[in-house]
C-alpha cells in the first residue's frame, strides 16, 4: 500500500505539472522499504503487545484511547516519523545533515498530517477491527499517509535569503538563527 501511496503522489504531481511523467523508483523504494521493515515486520508485534497491555474486550473506550495515545502520542512523534524521515532520506541519497534539516523544516507539518489521518485510522482500527486484521487495516491508512508524506517530502523549498550564511559545493549553508534583525531586513551580506 505504501508503494501505491507514493505512486499516487507521483501521479498527482505529474497531473499538477510539478514533475515530469517519469516514475521515481528510488523514491518509491524508500517509502516501501521503510514501511515493510517497520510496519510489516514490527507491526504484528506492536499491535499484539498493545492488545496484551490494553485488551479491547475488557477495556472498551479506555483501551482505544490508551492505544491511541501510545501510538499517536508516543510512537509516531518520537519513533516512527523521525525514523521515516531519516530512512527515506538516506535511501534517496540525502546526507545526515540534509535529513536533519528536513526533520527540522518538515516535522511539524508531517506530524499534524499524520495525526489527522493516522489518528482516525487508529481509532477505527482499535475499536472495530479484530487484532488479527489490524496490520492489514493499518496498511490502508499507510496508503493515505504515504500519499500525503510523499507529496510533502518531495517538495524542494527554496532556502529563505535571511537564513543563508555561506555557499559550499553549490549548496547554501543555513543559519538556524540569523545574525541580527538588520540581517533579515537588509538581505544577505
Amino acid at each position: 500500500m505504501t508503494f501505491a501511496g507514493d505512486l499516487n503522489a507521483q501521479c498527482i504531481e505529474t497531473l499538477k505539472g510539478q514533475r515530469k511523467a517519469d516514475f521515481d523508483v528510488q523514491r518509491s523504494f524508500a517509502f516501501l522499504s521503510y514501511n515493510m521493515a517497520v510496519s510489516g515486520v514490527f507491526g504484528h508485534f506492536y499491535y499484539n503487545r498493545l492488545e496484551m497491555i490494553f485488551p479491547q474486550a475488557i477495556g472498551g473506550l479506555r483501551a482505544v484511547l490508551a492505544k491511541l495515545f501510545v501510538t499517536q502520542g508516543v510512537w509516531v512523534p518520537f519513533g516512527w516519523l523521525p525514523g521515516y524521515l531519516f530512512w527515506t532520506g538516506s535511501v534517496q541519497g540525502r546526507t545526515f545533515e540534509q535529513n536533519v534539516e528536513k526533520l527540522r523544516t518538515d516535522y511539524h507539518a508531517l506530524l499534524l498530517g499524520t495525526w489527522s489521518t493516522g489518528g482516525l485510522v487508529c481509532i477505527m482500527m482499535f475499536r472495530f477491527i479484530p487484532i488479527q486484521h489490524q496490520v492489514g487495516f493499518s496498511a490502508l491508512g499507510h496508503f493515505v499517509v504515504t500519499s500525503m508524506m510523499s507529496l510533502m517530502l518531495s517538495k524542494e523549498r527554496p532556502v529563505p535569503f535571511y537564513k543563508v550564511r555561506d555557499v559550499k559545493c553549490g549548496q547554501p549553508v543555513c543559519d538556524s538563527i540569523p545574525d541580527s534583525a538588520n540581517h533579515i531586513v537588509s538581505g544577505p551580506k
